[in-house]
């Protein structure tokens, strides 16, 4: 027999979740551990949980699901009273966790109004793919000196080696992390792009490889306001110059990057702008590229309908790609990188047991510590959801010791969370080993509250 009581109606939202909570005997902390738990998401604390309490903020219905189930509530009672509540916050912006859209998205860390100007630039984009209003000899110019001025804000380091070749620095990304690589790249880019950027579709697209760049390994340092700043300025270079797969490319790699960071409503967005614009012009390897994008997307916002049509058109359009037609920049993406991405998605999607084999394969082949970090620390995840403690600990302290030689952000982020993850076996002695090897570890890992701020 169920043990729901509904509370009267027309309760206001804190009082309803108070009520519901102390009827239980919980404690803010005991339900925000309980929503992480349920949800798979380990984003909310009692911080947050106080603040639909006091209604400053209102759960989305991402949440407001997951509140129902954990607390056993009237799911249609929630959200009556959450209607009631947000109509007395007008602008509010929704919980600083994952959702589905809107209210339950996170912008990138310090980066709402950026993120918010590739949101435009992206539309922008989409409704003339093929070339920008603005003419390519006064977009030239301008998007190189908001390159370089972004490049500027990286932490520079006189005594790094001399510029190498975009293409090269590429693979340095493979080896290194953001943090180490984010003053040589600067350092090319201030070569290449002192002079002004030549109005041709070279010269923009030369803007727009070095831009995406410039974003990636700005979000691999932690620097998140030059992540997705320079993301818009590589679609906006790709946008003028008339390169719709380069477009696509840059869309897709800004939807994973604000995906990961937990604005999956961002990065859907942005993953599926890309697959309209750019579906019909890339290289089978590219389309596989974006449905992975979207088909992630989709996963961690629970959109799982979407998502498994998603990663089955990915299948499709890898099993007739052909290196031989891909441009330069997807040299990256071989079939065991593909394992990897369709593993990660699995395991969002709650299927632990059929994420372990693509994800084992990617991690074996993965070409640096910072891929092999993100691919095993997926892979224990798969094994805790499937109740394997033991595997989970062991590709943790795999990706513990990968992430700390990569000094990512991003790898040591994922580390991080696995740790929340683990603490639903944390009476089981492999769990117990791996805490303590973490505890002793932690500090070497590379923290993102350790960069100076961005201007």
């Amino acid at each position: 027999m169920s043990t729901f009581h509904p509370p009267p109606a027309d309760r206001p939202l804190g009082a309803l979740l108070t009520a519901l909570r102390l009827r239980r005997g919980w404690s803010q902390e005991r339900v925000a551990e309980r929503l992480c738990a349920a949800s798979g998401l380990h984003t909310v604390t009692r911080h947050e949980v106080s603040r639909w309490e006091r209604e400053e903020r209102v759960p989305g219905g991402f949440w407001r699901r997951w509140l129902a189930a954990v607390l056993e509530a009237d799911p249609a009672e929630l959200t009556r009273s959450a209607a009631a509540a947000r109509h007395a916050l007008p602008g509010e912006p929704g919980p600083a966790v994952p959702g589905t859209t809107g209210a339950g998205a996170r912008p990138a860390p310090g980066a709402p109004a950026e993120t918010a100007r590739l949101r435009r630039a992206a539309h922008a984009w989409l409704a003339a793919p093929s070339g920008a209003d603005l003419p390519a000899a006064r977009a030239a110019p301008l998007l190189a000196r908001q390159l370089l001025h972004l490049a500027g804000t990286l932490p520079a380091d006189p005594a790094c080696a001399g510029p190498a070749s975009l293409p090269g620095l590429r693979r340095m990304d493979d080896l290194v992390g953001g943090a180490d690589l984010a003053a040589p790249l600067a350092r090319r880019l201030a070569v290449t792009h002192a002079e002004p950027a030549r109005a041709v579709p070279a010269g923009l697209t030369a803007v727009a490889e070095g831009a995406q760049l410039l974003g990636w390994v700005a979000a691999d340092a932690g620097r998140w306001r030059t992540a997705v700043a320079a993301h818009r300025v590589a679609l906006q270079a790709a946008h003028a110059a008339g390169a719709r797969p380069l477009a696509g490319y840059v869309l897709a790699s800004a939807s994973h990057l604000l995906t990961e960071a937990g604005d999956p409503a961002t990065g859907l967005l942005l993953a599926r702008t890309a697959w309209s614009g750019a579906a019909g012009c890339g290289s089978a390897t590219g389309r596989a590229l974006l449905l992975h994008r979207t088909a992630l997307a989709c996963a961690v916002s629970g959109r799982r309908r979407e998502a498994d049509t998603a990663l089955g058109a990915a299948r499709r359009a890898a099993d007739r790609a052909d290196p031989h037609h891909d441009p330069a920049w997807l040299y990256w993406l071989t079939p065991e990188e593909l394992d990897g991405m369709a593993g990660r998605c699995l395991a969002a999607l709650g299927r632990p047991m059929r994420a372990v084999a693509p994800l084992r394969r990617a991690a074996r082949s993965a070409s640096g510590p910072r891929t092999a970090a993100l691919h095993r620390a997926w892979l224990a995840r798969a094994f805790a959801d499937g109740g394997d403690v033991e595997r989970a600990c062991a590709a943790g302290s795999a990706a513990l010791h990968d992430a700390i030689r990569a000094g990512s952000v991003r790898a040591a982020t994922q580390v991080r969370r696995l740790q929340t993850r683990l603490r639903a076996h944390a009476d089981h002695p492999a769990a117990r080993w791996h805490r303590e090897e973490f505890a002793a570890a932690r500090r070497y890992l590379a923290d993102a509250r350790l960069a100076a701020p961005v201007a």
